[in-house]
């Protein structure tokens, strides 16, 4: 075994520590960067079990280990692989930079080697397209993900919907908050999907203001003119500085208190409802951060659609005890809590009492 060399023009030599290295992280495929840092470590170990002259020419610490997966990087490309080691911040409960082995191919055959069969994989993109458009939200509730079993290119029972979502989660496909038990995309989707996610919703996919990294999850700016995303740790960062700014138009956060991103921008409520909003857009605004953002207007600039699991038709009696059953109650028709109207049917959808009050007055004048 030998010392890790470089042979001439920049070109990188594999040795058996570059081996042994991916063999442990193609395994994982996305973990922690403590985790990467101590494979790097037990790699090292095992060229020196085997060598015990071997010599590492990266430092055997954090520091080293990152620029050792950089250096992997480099390998990768020269082989015409079509992978890399990514790192990204994972927002959440408790921050942690998180590494994974991702395919870079953007192409739909690239989609079919992930562990995935096509009807999960379809039930996925599912999910992962309501995630993204339900901004700024970017997340789901339990019941909204089971709804997207149906509308399948292929027969999916909720109960296995529900496996999945689990499988999905345990894979790193999905995040699951542990208080609010919202899903949303996880380190390893963001990271592997990112192309496709901006492919696929461009002005909905936000980079970070301050490390320009596709930011979920975190804050926006309340300056209308500006409204940067900032990623929840980059925005508790920013707030150790002299003056809090926005690192994007600079105006103090004591002035433009931000706004959250994420599943803190909507409502409790909306953890228990099989509604599914999505929005259409009708135009973009190019934000301050030079990237076309969700327009954020109100009826001119997105249409919502409320798409229900089993919805009721006009001229049928909601069942006792749910939204509307009864006076008073309340009826959701759209995100947010400012959203809920009150009913005042007495239980009979408006439409079809308004009839039965147009055919009472018309009775009325024929009998006079």
């Amino acid at each position: 075994m030998v010392n890790p060399t470089q042979a001439t023009q920049g070109t990188i030599r594999p040795t058996d520590l570059h081996r042994v290295f991916l063999q442990s992280v193609l395994s994982r495929r996305v973990m922690p960067e403590e985790i990467m840092v101590q494979l790097y470590l037990r790699a090292i170990s095992a060229c020196q079990v085997a060598d015990e002259n071997f010599r590492p020419t990266h430092g055997t610490n954090k520091a080293g280990a990152r620029s050792f997966a950089l250096e992997i990087n480099r390998i990768l490309e020269q082989s015409g692989m079509q992978m890399e080691m990514k790192s990204i911040r994972d927002e959440g409960s408790v921050p942690r930079d998180m590494w994974a082995m991702i395919n870079t191919d953007p192409t739909d055959e690239a989609a079919n080697m992930t562990d995935l069969e096509p009807l999960q994989l379809s039930f996925f993109k599912a999910i992962a397209n309501n995630i993204i458009t339900s901004y700024p939200a970017n997340s789901i509730n339990h019941f909204q993900a089971l709804s997207l079993t149906s509308g399948l290119p292929g027969q999916l029972t909720k109960s296995a919907g529900d496996t999945l979502l689990s499988t999905f989660v345990a894979r790193g496909w999905l995040a699951k908050s542990v208080k609010r038990g919202r899903y949303s995309l996880a380190p390893r989707a963001i990271m592997e999907l990112d192309n496709w996610l901006l492919a696929e919703h461009e002005e909905y996919i936000q980079k970070c203001g301050r490390c320009s990294k596709t930011v979920l999850s975190g804050v926006i700016c309340a300056n209308s003119e500006c409204e940067s995303h900032i990623h929840k740790t980059c925005y508790t960062l920013l707030m150790t500085g002299r003056t809090p700014a926005c690192p994007v138009c600079k105006k103090d956060f004591a002035t433009y208190d931000p706004k959250p991103l994420g599943e803190k921008a909507v409502n409790r409520v909306e953890d228990t409802t099989t509604q599914i909003r999505t929005k259409r857009k009708r135009n973009t605004e190019s934000g301050a951060n030079g990237r076309a953002g969700p327009s954020r207007g109100g009826d001119d600039d997105e249409e919502d659609e409320l798409e229900e699991e089993e919805g009721q038709t006009d001229n049928e009696e909601p069942e006792e005890g749910s939204a509307g059953a009864a006076g008073g109650s309340s009826v959701q028709v759209g995100n947010g809590t400012s959203q809920w109207k009150a009913a005042k049917t007495g239980g009979r959808p408006k439409r079809a009492a308004a009839a039965k009050k147009v055919q009472s007055t018309q009775s009325e004048e024929e009998s006079d």
